[in-house]
């Protein structure tokens, strides 16, 4: 999977490479719809997401602390779509309905996945088997624990057949995504220049991919998911922290810029404004990083 993201990525993006990523994606949601609707139709208990709640135990609180942090790199597909920016057109109408769809679908999805899930596979004695027996496949076991019949076993397949799909696509975007950052570093010399060199056949930035490649490779190696959920915490909280910060530095260095969107709740101080949402953004962020490096040794 990492070779084949790879080799794609320094071949370079095309319009039908994009199409075959909205098929899939499309497939996707409905997918996971189906599931939450099968779920609902069959297992749907409310008690059983309510009732197994006894915070400071079950969840103990560093478990909550981290379960949070991971719910919020699960969002991280709402603004992933940031990466075919450069591909793509769009007005100011236009990009709040991107960030409003994208916003909604991915909290619906997610929560509905969640709720469902826990109906299925509930918590008892402080514990679910989503957690530990299928911490890897959290999805076919929900599935599993429909009433086994000729529908569930289709839709196991159906779950096991897509979420490959999903995640070999996953690790293609994410490679496409450290090639443009990366190139985008190099060339404003944030990084060295020769890690953002482009190749003179597909004019990609095959260095960057290469070694990207590598390092994945080498994360990959010791297989342990635990291990990868803090790495990739550690990073993404201090990317989100720093984002957010970016947003309001921006609004005092340059107040009059055009923008496409606007975060909205802002309040005017001393010749600028601090948007409210980008406030709490970075406070939070911030506080979810130091949580992960303190109760995480992986993070650490």
């Amino acid at each position: 999977v990492i070779a084949g993201a790879v080799w794609f990525n320094v071949l370079g993006i095309s319009a039908t490479r994009l199409t075959g990523v909205l098929r899939l994606s499309l497939l996707n949601i409905a997918l996971s719809l189906a599931v939450i609707a099968v779920g609902a139709a069959t297992v749907f208990d409310v008690g059983a997401v309510v009732d197994s709640i006894d915070l400071g135990s079950a969840p103990a609180w560093d478990d909550l602390v981290f379960a949070a942090v991971v719910a919020t790199l699960a969002c991280t597909g709402i603004e992933a779509a940031s990466g075919l920016a450069g591909e793509l057109k769009v007005g100011r109408s236009g990009l709040r309905r991107v960030v409003f769809a994208g916003t909604v679908a991915g909290i619906v999805l997610l929560v509905g996945m969640s709720a469902i899930a826990l109906m299925a596979v509930p918590v008892e004695g402080g514990t679910t088997a989503l957690g530990g027996r299928y911490v890897e496949a959290p999805v076919l076991g929900v599935v599993s624990a429909y009433d086994q019949g000729w529908g569930s076993e289709v839709l196991g397949y159906a779950v096991g057949a897509t979420a490959a799909l999903v995640l070999a696509q996953a690790a293609n975007g994410q490679m496409l995504g450290i090639a443009r950052l990366a190139y985008s570093l190099a060339t404003n010399r944030q990084i060295p220049s020769l890690v953002g060199r482009l190749g003179e056949r597909y004019g990609t930035p095959y260095v960057a991919i290469s070694l990207a490649a590598v390092l994945a490779f080498c994360l990959v190696l010791p297989a342990d998911v635990d291990l990868l959920a803090g790495l990739f915490a550690f990073g993404a909280m201090l990317a989100f922290t720093i984002a957010h910060l970016s947003v309001i530095v921006l609004r005092f260095r340059e107040p009059d810029r055009p923008r496409a969107f606007r975060v909205p709740l802002s309040v005017s101080v001393r010749g600028g404004s601090v948007p409210i949402p980008a406030a709490v953004g970075a406070l939070l962020s911030a506080t979810g990083w130091i949580s992960v490096v303190a109760l995480h040794e992986g993070a650490r």
